[in-house]
């Protein structure tokens, strides 16, 4: 769960929902699923 949120203890503390987990990018062959996942603020705008 906190691989998914790269800002999850600002999520906790204000009550915003998590990003969803993609399994199938763990330990892959490159940065997916590491670098890629939207912080709290890029949630916002969307």
């Amino acid at each position: 769960m906190a691989l998914a949120n790269p800002d999850f203890v600002a999520r906790l503390m204000t009550g915003a929902p998590m990003n969803d987990v993609n399994h199938a990018t763990f330990f892959g062959g490159d940065a997916r699923g590491y670098v890629d996942y939207p912080a709290l603020d890029e949630t916002a705008e969307a």
